[in-house]
């Protein structure tokens, strides 16, 4: 015989399934902490003198040696502009399906084909999802070339 699992400790529905989903809910966060955080330092060198300033980045005035450059690329990487990371179709796919109205809806066309026994009012549903999914990825595409069009007219530059 077994013991069933409290639900405190399982946590309940839907907290355990907006944390199985929230890879798809919360993207994009980690690299906008990360770029707050790097604006952050930049906004506080730029209001420095420059000496202040290269001593809070630990730098002077004729650079840094060829070890200490060493150390830092091993550490921070190349100094290169930030690229978004292309997904694949597929993933792209079901990033939008789990989007919160699109489960939502998805779960209203299960209750109307299996609980309810309603096939019209379910097709209708399923139409919406199918529509809402295709609609938002062609945009998606859409603006992803026209943004990509755009980089490629753009040079980084630093002096």
């Amino acid at each position: 015989m077994t013991t069933p699992i409290p639900s405190e400790d399982r946590g309940s529905f839907p907290e355990r399934f907006l944390s199985f989903c929230s890879p798809v809910f919360n993207r994009g966060k980690s690299i906008t902490i990360q770029t707050s955080r790097v604006s952050e330092i930049y906004g506080e060198v730029a209001r420095l003198e420059g000496d202040a300033a290269l001593i809070r980045l630990a730098s002077r005035i004729e650079g840094l040696s060829d070890d200490e450059a060493a150390v830092r690329l091993e550490q921070y990487g190349p100094n290169q502009v930030a690229r978004e990371e292309h997904k694949s179709i597929p993933w792209q796919l079901v990033e939008r399906i789990l989007n919160p109205l699109n489960v939502m809806l998805l779960v209203l066309a299960i209750i109307n084909f299996f609980v309810l026994d309603d096939i019209e009012s379910g097709a209708v549903v399923t139409t919406m999802i199918v529509l809402s999914v295709s609609l938002s990825f062609v945009q998606e595409q859409r603006s992803s070339k026209a943004a990509e069009k755009l980089r490629a007219m753009v040079s980084t530059t630093a002096s």
